[in-house]
């Protein structure tokens, strides 16, 4: 959080995109906002909990989006963002670890942990 208010001169966030689905994410993400922002939950489906307190919403005039999932379309639109800004961003270093499909529940397992959060399930041998 203090990154974003360095890199932002203390205003917070336009907005937060959260996808890990780790319980403290959200609120972590509520302290990046700047008042007026926008808060976009992807995916958000785990049964972990959090108070959240209305006012803090309407006080900051902040915005709250749910998404389950994304389109066909949508899904065209990442991958193409992706493979035009590849040589910005190391995506790779995003990937906390691989795993083959048969690994699948040794995935899962680090997710629920939080030992990774973003594993690579492969179809064939991990690399």
């Amino acid at each position: 959080m203090a990154r974003v208010q360095e890199l932002t001169g203390g205003a917070g966030a336009d907005v937060v995109i959260e996808v890990s689905g780790a319980g403290s994410a959200f609120d972590e993400g509520m302290g990046m906002l700047r008042t007026g922002g926008r808060y976009l939950l992807i995916g958000q489906i785990g049964e972990h909990m959090t108070q959240v307190s209305p006012s803090a919403f309407v006080l900051r005039q902040l915005t709250l989006i749910g998404s389950l999932s994304g389109s066909v379309e949508d899904y065209y639109h990442a991958l193409a963002f992706l493979e035009r800004h590849r040589d910005r961003f190391a995506w790779d270093e995003m990937i906390s670890a691989d795993f083959t499909i048969e690994e699948i529940g040794s995935a899962m397992a680090d997710m629920a942990s939080l030992r990774g959060v973003k594993p690579a399930v492969r179809f064939g041998s991990a690399p």
